[in-house]
């Protein structure tokens, strides 16, 4: 591991072998230090992976004010959360979230608090983060023996919501929240139901529709507009659910136009068909 660039005394950005870069905080580390040195591991307290968070200068200004308790407990949650929820939650959570954890911590010492926009709708979209978020609570106070507010459960499951999209960006998951509470919305009026909020048939589709966002996010040039990429077969059958349950078909594709509209992405012929079966299940109207 080599220093690439000194941003303070304590704080570099380094380089390894394979030409990854992180950001190492020990202190001294970088007093009279010079870029293409050799790091001393010794003197690393601590390492970050700084991909996607923002220049430079706002990751050391961020990690200096990171406490050594907030960013030993995020470690704790970061590593329980890959075990509950999966492999995608990388070491790019670690920063964020030991910067969020270590604001809570000042805040609860402070006696302020803070709400969260979109909480109620955290239970039925994200149920697994949001219990993860719970159980790092636990791990944060055994940590650092404080007990944060249990409304700090909702900013942690939007760090591992945001982990599936390989985002930092809490705006994402706004969006996401916001297009997921849309859709549902359209349901609901054309349809006339109300949502079961544990339903399993509610929880496959929302799982649908967050691994629609994770391939939109990740294929910026969907199809164009009007060009179907669907097989011959997915053809005929979209015909035939389309001709036996034409209100849930005229539902996915208001579905569809609305995803247009806010990610500038086109639902194919295969993705509007599942779209309409979801459809079709949550409003009874499948055979079961």
């Amino acid at each position: 591991m080599r220093v690439k660039q000194v941003l303070n005394n304590s704080v570099v950005l380094g380089i390894d072998d394979a030409g990854t870069e992180v950001i190492l905080l020990g202190p001294g580390l970088g007093f009279r230090t010079s870029p293409g040195d050799e790091v001393d591991p010794a003197a690393v307290q601590r390492t970050f992976v700084p991909d996607g968070i923002g220049s430079l200068e706002r990751l050391a200004a961020m990690v200096e004010e990171i406490s050594i308790d907030a960013v030993a407990a995020s470690e704790e949650v970061m590593r329980a959360g890959r075990e509950r929820l999966g492999p995608h939650v990388t070491a790019r959570v670690l920063l964020p979230l030991a910067d969020h954890i270590g604001f809570a911590l000042r805040r609860v010492r402070e006696g302020s608090a803070t709400e969260y926009p979109l909480r109620s709708e955290l239970s039925y979209l994200y149920p697994a983060e949001l219990a993860f978020g719970r159980e790092a609570l636990e791990i944060v106070e055994r940590r650092t023996g404080v007990r944060l507010p249990a409304s700090e459960a909702v900013p942690i499951a939007m760090h591992f919501v945001n982990a599936q999209y390989g985002s930092d960006d809490m705006r994402e998951y706004v969006r996401m929240t916001e297009a997921l509470q849309q859709i549902l919305q359209i349901i609901d009026d054309e349809h006339g139901i109300r949502f079961d909020e544990g339903a399993v048939d509610v929880a496959r589709f929302v799982t649908h529709l967050r691994f629609l966002f994770v391939r939109a996010r990740q294929d910026p040039k969907p199809p164009a507009p009007g060009v179907p990429s669907g097989s011959g077969d997915t053809d005929e059958v979209l015909a035939a659910v389309r001709a036996s349950k034409p209100r849930q078909f005229a539902s996915a594709v208001r579905i569809g136009a609305l995803l247009e509209e806010l990610f500038d992405w086109t639902v194919d012929a295969d993705e509007l068909l599942y779209l309409t079966l979801h459809v079709t299940r949550l409003t009874g109207a499948a055979p079961r």
